[in-house]
């Protein structure tokens, strides 16, 4: 795997979509080629967003009040509609079902 992966990076790939049960092994092993070669990779996951795998750091959205903040915790940024900032959360879906509830016991 590790050659075909090789090949696709020096091909300009922009990315690799790898659908498997053992994600965590397949993510692995995919930072460690990559990483030999100088370039950087990536996750993406519907809980956490976007990760550099280099130096586990989780990419900040664009104007989402649901984001990570700088110990990789997700909290929810109430402010824009005259809230509170709640969390921290372990996960961005725990920080969203409050900034949900928070929005319907409080606006809606």
């Amino acid at each position: 795997m590790s050659k075909q992966i090789l090949s696709y990076v020096a091909a300009s790939y922009p990315i690799l979509w790898v659908d498997t049960i053992e994600y965590q092994r397949a993510i692995e092993n995919l930072s460690s080629v990559v990483s030999k070669i100088n370039h950087e990779s990536y996750q993406w996951d519907i809980q956490n967003g976007i990760k550099n795998l280099q130096n586990n750091t989780v990419q900040k959205g664009n104007g989402d009040p649901v984001e990570p903040n700088n110990n990789g915790e997700w909290i929810a940024d109430m402010n824009p509609v005259n809230g509170p900032v709640l969390g921290p959360f372990k996960t961005r879906s725990e920080a969203l079902d409050e900034e949900i509830k928070w929005l319907e016991q409080n606006i809606f």
